[in-house]
């Protein structure tokens, strides 16, 4: 099967001599990644190419991996859609501990138990915040970590502190973070109904804006209302850059993926618009893709840059910023090398955590050998967790061409493994300063390179899940 893995990257910036659309390259190891965030944010351009290196295969095995959440002490927390589970993973050994099951949560298609966040007091109560699919509906609750006790019951029971978020098969977003405010943001999906999204008196199609205790964050554009946006499809991305200002993927359908600036109050104009519209009661995206290259999941922010994963893409993608435009054209990496790619996170300095998510059901892989050549969702009263205890410019770009693993290095695809979290550190260069393309090289721990035939994983094409709209298929 398709590896599902967790990888640290390294992922940079250089100023103009690396190699373009592509291009799977590293800066000199000498080049400073540090000082780009306080540049960019006094409102220089990044620069327009940038470069990824693969450092390692941190573990490998994990199931349905969706949300991913850093310790402040060292270890990641990953979610499982499907089992909903949440997992340490030691990032230095791989050993995985299983926290314990969220109750409650109701798997189904693309739902499930989503994106995970820390309390922004986690130092003082360790609240661990969890977006999920019940039987019912999407909802966030908080639960209690306690790491002294046994593995398998180290999660306090779930404290609901927002509910009535519309479920389907489809289109449940699931992303959550807390943002520089201390505020907890949360994407939503129209569960494919449509027509909520336009509805702001829906959870559906939304970006929200909540308290902690799960009340309308103070200051939000609807008065009571935890309705921050509205107008999208399915957001499952949500990075802030140095000057606080938000950014989300948005799933498209037929035509567009997109990545979009958030203004508090703004349209963002699905289902009346798919990418750029010249309707100008509509928010514009930055940047939008044929949905082939993108399915864009999780965003982070690194070097002056949105980094995005793709799911149908099976990429990730680098756009650099100015501001809140795009200063150049995003550039693809890691083009078909792990499949499908779900999370990216920060992991501070020039570094990023990158999850894959092959074991999702949306395809089913199968293993070949070739040479190794390269619920209504009408808004309801939201109540604080004491009550819900007792109830820019666009940027357009073309396909890009997939490339395979360099000769002689190991398939990052083999059938041996089945999930991952990959390491990537990020080097940046300053403008002016030279830098040395490479090809990628993916060094696995414990597994030589081979130099003959491998088992690769090829995915065949996707099947028409049981529910959708027109011809887009669901890849979230």
């Amino acid at each position: 099967m398709l590896a599902t893995t967790a990888l640290l990257l390294t992922a940079g910036c250089s100023s103009g001599g690396g190699s373009g659309g592509g291009g799977d390259s590293t800066a000199p190891r000498g080049a400073s990644g540090n000082a780009s965030a306080s540049e960019h944010a006094a409102g220089q351009a990044a620069p327009a190419k940038g470069s990824v290196k693969v450092l390692r295969t941190v573990t490998t095995g994990l199931n349905t991996p969706w949300g991913l959440a850093p310790l402040p002490g060292g270890g990641l927390l990953v979610s499982s859609r499907d089992k909903g589970t949440i997992t340490k993973v030691d990032e230095k050994t791989g050993r995985k501990t299983e926290l314990g099951k969220v109750s409650g949560v109701s798997p189904a298609g693309e739902g499930g138990l989503l994106g995970i966040a820390l309390s922004p007091d986690y130092a003082a109560d360790h609240m661990i915040y969890a977006y999920f699919t019940s039987a019912s509906d999407n909802r966030i609750v908080r639960l209690l970590y306690d790491a002294k006790k046994p593995a398998g019951e180290q999660l306090g029971a779930p404290d609901t502190i927002f509910k009535g978020i519309p479920k389907g098969y489809i289109h449940n977003g699931g992303r959550i973070a807390f943002g520089p405010d201390k505020m907890l943001y949360a994407g939503t999906g129209e569960s494919g109904n449509r027509g909520l999204a336009q509805d702001k008196n829906s959870l559906g199609g939304k970006i929200l804006r909540l308290t902690p205790e799960g009340d309308p964050a103070p200051g939000n554009p609807f008065a009571d209302s935890p309705v921050y946006t509205y107008g999208h499809r399915n957001v499952q991305g949500l990075a802030w850059d140095p000057e606080q200002r938000l950014f989300a993927s948005e799933f498209g359908q037929d035509t567009w993926d997109e990545l979009n600036a958030i203004k508090p109050g703004d349209n963002y104009g699905w289902p009346d618009a798919e990418g750029k519209s010249s309707d100008p009661k509509y928010h514009n995206p930055i940047a939008q893709w044929h949905t082939d290259d993108a399915s864009p999941s999780g965003v982070a922010y690194a070097g002056g840059s949105i980094w995005m994963a793709g799911l149908k893409g099976q990429r990730l993608w680098r756009i650099p910023l100015k501001g809140t435009a795009a200063s150049a054209d995003p550039q693809p990496f890691l083009e078909g090398r792990y499949g499908r790619l779900r999370t990216v996170v920060s992991a501070g300095g020039d570094k990023l955590w990158l999850t894959t998510s092959n074991t999702d059901g949306t395809r089913r892989p199968e293993v070949r050998r070739r040479p190794n050549t390269g619920a209504a969702g009408r808004l309801r009263n939201h109540s604080s967790a004491a009550s819900s205890r007792r109830g820019g410019r666009t940027t357009t770009f073309p396909a890009s061409r997939s490339i395979g693993p360099r000769p002689g290095s190991l398939s990052p695809t083999s059938s041996r493994v089945s999930s991952s979290l990959f390491f990537s550190s990020r080097v940046c260069l300053r403008p002016g300063a030279k830098s040395s393309s490479k090809t990628l090289n993916i060094a696995f721990p414990s597994a030589a390179p081979s130099s003959g035939d491998q088992p690769v994983a090829v995915p065949r094409r996707e099947e028409s899940p049981s529910v959708g709209h027109r011809r887009r298929l669901s890849s979230s």
